[in-house]
């Protein structure tokens, strides 16, 4: 009996919080399809980006924005280069995989995070693009979050991994930016000197545009 009722205090409050984040990440999906109706992201990715962000306190809608505009957040399967970038067991859907020709890359997971800084994230370094930033190893969630490999990010199932980096690289960008979401969104995509490339400044201005329609 009275360890029934410790049972039942220690998992209701985890049961109650699962079922909270479940609704979280579809009501929110419902949100994303306001702002455009044909961006499909995963449940797991919006409540995952959810989860990091309370964490490395980022404003959700704005990791939103970035996760719309690298259009990665959906399961598909992956073409035949794509699949030569993975180790052991090919999975059949993965969360599409870009910078294929970049030599800092490729670029896994839903919020696209170049190799390179997932590397330097996990082990310390210096993330690429960003003036020289270095990046601390011993961050507390890192002895559970390093991937194996880093198209692990990519693969269904390590969203928790995959939206954990793409958090920590916006909190760079927001660190940089001094807050502001629209030079923020510019240092995402092409590091501190955004604004002399007309690439990052169409990124910066797609990401305050959705933000606008979730607003």
């Amino acid at each position: 009996m009275i360890l029934g009722l410790l049972l039942a205090v220690l998992l209701v409050p985890g049961g109650l919080a699962l079922v909270g984040l479940v609704w979280f990440g579809l009501s929110s999906k419902r949100a994303a399809a306001k702002a455009d109706a044909h961006w499909q992201p995963s449940w797991r990715v919006l409540v995952w980006a959810r989860v990091w962000d309370v964490v490395e306190g980022i404003p959700y809608r704005f990791h939103l924005a970035i996760l719309h505009n690298e259009a990665a957040s959906s399961l598909r399967a992956p073409s035949p280069a794509e699949a030569g970038l993975f180790t052991g067991t090919i999975p059949s859907e993965i969360y599409p995989v870009g910078d294929m020709g970049d030599s800092r890359g490729p670029s896994y997971g839903p919020g696209q995070v170049l190799t390179h800084n997932i590397k330097a994230l996990s082990d310390g370094g210096t993330l690429a693009g960003r003036g020289g930033a270095s990046v601390s190893s011993l961050h507390f969630w890192m002895r559970w979050l390093k991937p194996r490999h880093p198209s692990d990010l990519a693969r269904p199932g390590e969203e928790f991994r995959a939206l954990y980096f793409s958090a920590r690289m916006l909190k760079d960008a927001l660190r940089k930016a001094g807050g502001d979401t629209t030079a923020a969104a510019g240092i995402y995509n092409g590091g501190p000197a955004w604004q002399g490339e007309s690439g990052a400044v169409a990124y910066s201005d797609r990401a305050a545009k959705f933000l606008g329609r979730l607003a």
